[in-house]
């Protein structure tokens, strides 16, 4: 891809407190420049950047580079959203080849920093370690965070400083393919990074292995896009992104790009971001980790029925999550009883067969779906009557013979 001077030149003048803030990042005054949350040691002023702790600095280029993981064109482009001028087929470089960094002995950092430090739950980071989608690498003693494709190939990796706040995504890595976890059910869940995930896990672990779970790497909705092509089956999707203006705004952004037959959640954070929560909780009043819940498209309305049968009805699954607050509980477990919606019918409302199943589930789980035993009927008690009591004869006559 090639750049023309001018191409470079605008590039390299975009103010990198409007890129970081763009890219959901945080940034936080101090005197006249701004120090980036995510990585304390570096300070930016307009289009330069410097940190302190390596005494290396320079302009929005090498610092999308740096810290993003791009290559030059990429670079550029990322920053001006402009492609190279007399771009052509024969010209175009090479993508950028793809290596997993060299995995360390032991994870001993890895865990620690995770546990410790982000206060994860230590058996779910050691089966994610167990699982190799997360690993200490050699070099340096980063986190590592692999995404793979559906045959399981490593296809993207994220790393994350132990000793300081240091990230960015390999060389090569393909963003369509995020970390991420996939469970059997209808669920999604989104987040903007990987510990944010995990964070959310751990809050909610009740059967979290029967939903997934995508880390976009950020706000873009190219994961989410692959993801949803490949899982058709998904019906409801709750984004979780941070509490804060890039994060709802890309949400906004996220929903319209899901078909239009995916019910569609946006769940905000009672702090930033789902770890600031993890961290918090026990300063969060009533531990209500869900600061609101926005209902951004609910599920196409089934077509409605005048009269129903139960010998009519094909029962339809649904899975519910059962969440520790109350807020979320009135979220997924609001659905109306099986007496409800019978009582419906016989004032001459209507009602949709998903309504029906859904109220039969939850009935279930409600503990009215118990059954008395069957009663048998009179000459079925006869006939065993009878049968007892001619093995009880044959048995005396046996005894009988015995003793002769």
């Amino acid at each position: 891809m090639n750049y023309t001077q001018a191409q470079i030149d605008r590039a390299n003048a975009v103010s990198l407190e409007d890129f970081l803030r763009t890219q959901g990042e945080t940034l936080i005054k101090s005197g006249r420049e701004y120090r980036w949350k995510e990585h304390d040691s570096l300070t930016v002023r307009g289009n330069k950047w410097f940190r302190h702790s390596q005494s290396k600095g320079g302009y929005p280029i090498d610092f999308v580079m740096e810290f993003y993981g791009k290559s030059f064109p990429e670079a550029v482009q990322l920053l001006t959203g402009e492609s190279g001028e007399g771009q052509t087929e024969a010209s175009t470089a090479p993508p950028t080849a793809f290596h997993l960094p060299l995995h360390n002995r032991t994870a001993d950092r890895a865990i620690q920093y995770l546990c410790e430090s982000r206060g994860l739950n230590k058996t779910l980071v050691e089966a994610f370690l167990l699982s190799g989608d997360i690993y200490e690498d050699a070099k340096r003693h980063n986190v590592v965070f692999v995404g793979r494709d559906r045959s399981g190939t490593p296809r993207y990796a994220h790393v994350r400083g132990t000793a300081d706040p240091f990230r960015q995504d390999i060389a090569g890595s393909d963003k369509s393919y995020p970390f991420h976890y996939e469970g059997n059910g209808n669920q999604l869940f989104v987040f903007e990074a990987p510990i944010d995930l995990l964070s959310f896990i751990c809050l909610y672990p009740q059967d979290w292995q029967t939903r997934s779970y995508l880390a976009l790497g950020g706000v873009s909705g190219k994961a989410l896009d692959r993801f949803l092509s490949e899982r058709k089956d998904t019906r409801k999707v709750f984004l979780c992104l941070d509490s804060d203006t890039a994060g709802s705004e890309a949400c906004t952004r996220l929903a319209q790009s899901i078909p239009g037959e995916i019910a569609v959640i946006r769940l905000v954070p009672a702090r930033k971001d789902w770890n600031d929560v993890l961290r918090q909780q026990g300063d969060i009043p009533s531990r209500k980790f869900i600061a609101e819940t926005i209902t951004l498209r609910e599920l196409p309305t089934a077509q409605p029925v005048p009269m129903l049968r139960m010998a009519d009805v094909e029962l339809t699954s649904v899975d519910w999550l059962e969440q520790n607050d109350n807020n979320f509980d009135g979220i997924i477990n609001n659905t109306p009883t099986v007496d409800e919606l019978e009582a419906k019918v016989k004032a001459g409302e209507t009602i949709s067969l998903v309504d029906l199943a859904n109220a039969v589930k939850a009935d279930k789980e409600r503990g009215k779906e118990a059954k008395p035993e069957k009663k048998p009927s009179i000459r079925a008690q006869l006939r065993a009557d009878k049968e007892k009591a001619q093995k009880k004869n044959a048995k005396q006559k046996l005894q009988d013979l015995e003793r002769s």
